[in-house]
C-alpha cells in the first residue's frame, strides 16, 4: 500500500507512506526544526493524502531534532493536529528517548503518542489504532 508518488523530500525530513499505509516521517535535519520545516512536512503529508483524515504516523527522530517555538505552535494548530490519529516516535536508544520527551513537550499533541526504540513495537502499537482510522473514514 505504498504511495505511488514515492517519498517527498523536504529540507528537514523525508515523508512517505509505508507498506502498511501509515505515514512515515524520517527527520533528516539536525538541530532546530524551523516553522518552515514544520510547514514543509505538513504540506508533504497533505500531498500524500492526509487532508481531513486522522492517519497513523511513525516519526523517526534519530537525528534528535528540537522544534523551534514557532514550529511547536504550528504543530498544535487544529488543522495540523487533525491529520493524525496516533503517532509513534522512533528513537535509537533509551538515552535519546529522553530527548524524545522534549520533542513531545514542544509539540503537545492532542492524539495518542508514544516513544519507542524498536520499530516493530512502534508499528504494532500504531496497528492498534488502525480500526479506528478505518471506521473514521466510513462516516
Amino acid at each position: 500500500m505504498s504511495d505511488p508518488r514515492g517519498p517527498i523530500v523536504t529540507p528537514a525530513a523525508t515523508v512517505s507512506v509505508g507498506p502498511e499505509g501509515f505515514h512515515r516521517v524520517r527527520i533528516t535535519g539536525t538541530g532546530k526544526l524551523s516553522l518552515e520545516d514544520a510547514r514543509a512536512m505538513h504540506a508533504a503529508r497533505l500531498s500524500l493524502g492526509a487532508e481531513g483524515r486522522g492517519l497513523l504516523v511513525l516519526v523517526d527522530i534519530a537525528t534528535r531534532p528540537s522544534p523551534s517555538r514557532e514550529a511547536g505552535e504550528f504543530t498544535r494548530r487544529p488543522e495540523v493536529q487533525r491529520l493524525t490519529r496516533a503517532m509513534a516516535l522512533l528513537t535509537p536508544s533509551v538515552i535519546t528517548r529522553h530527548l524524545g520527551n522534549a520533542f513531545l513537550l514542544a509539540m503537545r499533541p492532542q492524539y495518542p503518542t508514544r516513544i519507542f526504540t524498536d520499530e516493530a513495537a512502534a508499528l504494532g502499537w500504531l496497528e492498534t489504532f488502525a480500526d479506528a482510522v478505518a471506521t473514521q473514514g466510513e462516516h
